[in-house]
């Protein structure tokens, strides 16, 4: 360029159209340079734009994902205080149940499971006895089935919070929280530590370009 600005400004030149030649040369130059500066620009506010997109996308992933918890974590707790109860009045049935069973001779005993009336007591008494026997078998069945739902339930609400923890958790190092964005696929996968050990990306094998801390 500055051999061309030379040739332009040269006083002792008086090529008119060596000088032309330079000044048109220099102008194509200048305009090839702005042209190729505003294709960079383009593309930076592209990539900035898919930045953008990204982040938009993670930070509202990440806030569903914090609301499931939350509703999770609720739920959790009212199952296990429901479970408490269940197993609290199962206790008390069982007690009771083993009081009033061995209240009753052998032979009531028996007779109450052949559902035959006693021969040794009198008729009240006995099915006094049998149908207080009986209402507590029947409820303590009932709380069983209680019970077994309500572990159930317990269970499958602590395998889905868990998988919402494990979503927001580092894939290399299975401990930290996931924290950095990975361009261009957009995958956040890693925390800041373990994403400046991989050079691929550990969702899609696809080559970082460049990462991006996300502060969630």
């Amino acid at each position: 360029m500055s051999r061309i600005e030379a040739i332009i400004g040269g006083r002792n030149l008086n090529d008119t159209d060596t000088k032309e030649w330079a000044l048109k040369l220099k102008k194509k130059i200048e305009h090839m340079g702005w042209a190729a500066m505003r294709s960079e620009q383009a593309v930076m506010r592209t990539e900035q734009a898919t930045i953008k997109s990204n982040l938009e996308t993670v930070r509202t992933e990440q806030a569903t994902m914090r609301s499931e918890q939350v509703e999770m974590k609720s739920s959790l707790t009212s199952v296990q205080d429901s479970l408490s109860r269940v197993e609290k009045v199962l206790a008390t049935l069982s007690s009771n149940l083993a009081t009033l069973t061995s209240n009753l001779a052998p032979t009531e005993t028996l007779d109450l499971t052949l559902s035959n009336p006693p021969p040794t007591t009198t008729v009240s008494t006995g099915n006094k006895k049998r149908s207080n026997l009986a209402i507590l078998v029947d409820n303590q069945a009932t709380f069983n089935h209680t019970l077994k739902k309500v572990k159930k339930e317990k269970d499958d609400i602590s395998r889905s919070l868990e998988a919402l923890e494990d979503a927001e958790t580092c894939t290399v190092c299975l401990t930290t929280k996931r924290s950095v964005l990975f361009l261009p696929c957009g995958h956040l996968v890693c925390c800041g530590e373990c994403s400046k050990k991989v050079d691929e990306c550990p969702m899609c094998r696809e080559v970082i370009g460049n990462r991006k801390t996300v502060f969630m």
